[in-house]
């Protein structure tokens, strides 16, 4: 690290309660309002229609598209305030193992091991100051790759950039070198009494 350089760190939101790819999204929301640069990669989570994976549309990605082209048309008021840039770019090939998923488990590996290494060269090049791996505690947890492979990525990094994760379960290396640690705990949720997903709020 260059000396001066800022410390970037490293957040963690796990668990078995809803909320931790929306804390990570509320974390991109309040950084690129303060002019930083956000990236969420997706694991788990692929492009719909793509494959044959079994995938949703998600609100944040709309959001996404539709904040891109609000930059562009803002740029020409010189009072606007600097907003960073805001990629989501999609690395599974749909839910594994749950949704109806029938994709070959090795297509779902090498989709994740390739979406690693794009991680790794996005976290070295430090264009982006805020990095969000969503899901991929849960990739580890699927054994698309390890925690050793992640903690790799995680140890290359430009230290001045700021990575959160997010997933189910964690490991103890990585809690172990975590900055920030939030467990999210279910104490009730609406699929336990039938009730699915809903549009805004959950996708």
């Amino acid at each position: 690290m260059k000396k001066n350089e800022p410390q970037g760190l490293v957040m963690v939101y796990y668990g078995d309660g809803k909320g931790k790819t929306t804390a990570a999204l509320g974390l991109a929301m309040r950084a690129l309002g303060r002019g930083l640069n956000v990236a969420v990669l997706q694991f788990i989570k692929g492009e719909p229609g793509v494959g044959k994976g079994i995938t949703w549309a998600t609100g944040e990605r709309i959001f996404a598209a539709a904040f891109a082209k609000f930059k562009v048309q803002s740029s020409k008021f010189k009072r606007e305030a600097k907003l960073g840039n805001f990629i989501i770019k999609v690395l599974g090939e749909g839910f594994v193992k749950i949704q109806g998923d029938r994709r070959p488990f090795e297509e779902h590996r090498e989709a994740a091991v390739k979406g690693l290494r794009y991680a790794e060269e996005l976290l070295r090049e430090g264009e982006f100051q805020v990095v969000i791996l969503d899901e991929a505690l849960r990739a580890v947890e699927e054994k698309l790759f390890t925690a050793k492979d992640l903690m790799k990525v995680l140890r290359s990094r430009k230290k001045s950039v700021h990575v959160a994760l997010t997933g189910h379960h964690v490991s103890k290396e990585i809690l172990k070198t975590a900055d920030l640690v939030t467990e999210m705990r279910k104490v009730k949720h609406p699929y336990d009494r039938g009730i699915f997903a809903k549009i805004g709020l959950d996708f």
